[in-house]
């Protein structure tokens, strides 16, 4: 029965937080012993629009959006941030990804609702979390590789080199400057991946040491 008031909806969505939101997670760990689904608790009991949370110890979680006039839910996946804070999205990585958001009726009982959650929301999204995951773990190796190298070149440096103190927490390069090193008037360093850039002014005398190097490789 569709609620005709919003005293009766609001009693509705309390019911479904506190009963059948519970029983969704106990059916999904009967399901999924190994995963451990669980509801997370709210952030506020006082929050009446409170939609729900269920997640498990590998990290997976979704959320149930409930819509109290028509008695019907949305599952919504969660997959988290890359390492520049940017919130990863499956069409993002994948041309036409379509993430998985299946709705279905919320007055069902809780063990037929975890069961469509099983059969049309998991596969998907597992597949895509799965990417997110990967993607992460590229973007932390890179990042992993660009510190590694600045801060073997700062140490290199021996002091002509500082690293810059504001560093756009989002990029994947790291700079420096140069101060004062013999020779040079000023410069900059930035390091992306295993790719240096260096930009100087320097004095005649030493872009002709400079040049000179060549000549001497060119002898090796």
């Amino acid at each position: 029965m569709t609620p005709t008031s919003s005293t009766d909806r609001a009693a509705w969505r309390q019911t479904f937080s506190t009963a059948t939101a519970p029983a969704i997670a106990g059916a999904l760990a009967t399901r999924e012993p190994e995963a451990g689904w669980l509801l997370e608790a709210p952030d506020t009991d006082a929050d009446r629009y409170h939609n729900p949370a269920i997640g498990n110890a590998s990290g997976e979680r979704f959320w149930l959006s409930v819509d109290e006039p028509t008695h019907r839910l949305t599952v919504h996946g969660t997959y988290g941030t890359m390492p520049d804070g940017r919130m990863w999205m499956p069409r993002e990585r994948v041309r036409d990804a379509v993430d998985p958001s299946p709705t279905m009726s919320a007055d069902k009982p809780a063990d037929q609702i975890a069961r469509d959650i099983a059969r049309r929301f998991l596969p998907d999204y597992r597949k895509h979390l799965a990417l997110f995951r990967a993607d992460v773990a590229g973007a932390t190796a890179f990042r992993n590789k660009t510190a590694s190298l600045f801060d073997e070149l700062v140490a290199l440096g021996n002091g002509w080199i500082k690293a810059d103190a504001l560093n756009d927490a989002r990029s994947t390069e790291r700079t420096a400057s140069l101060y004062n090193a013999p020779g040079i008037t000023y410069g900059n360093l930035r390091v992306s991946g295993d790719h240096v850039r260096i930009e100087v002014s320097v004095t005649a005398d030493f872009a002709k040491r400079f040049a000179a190097l060549f000549a001497a490789a060119e002898t090796l």
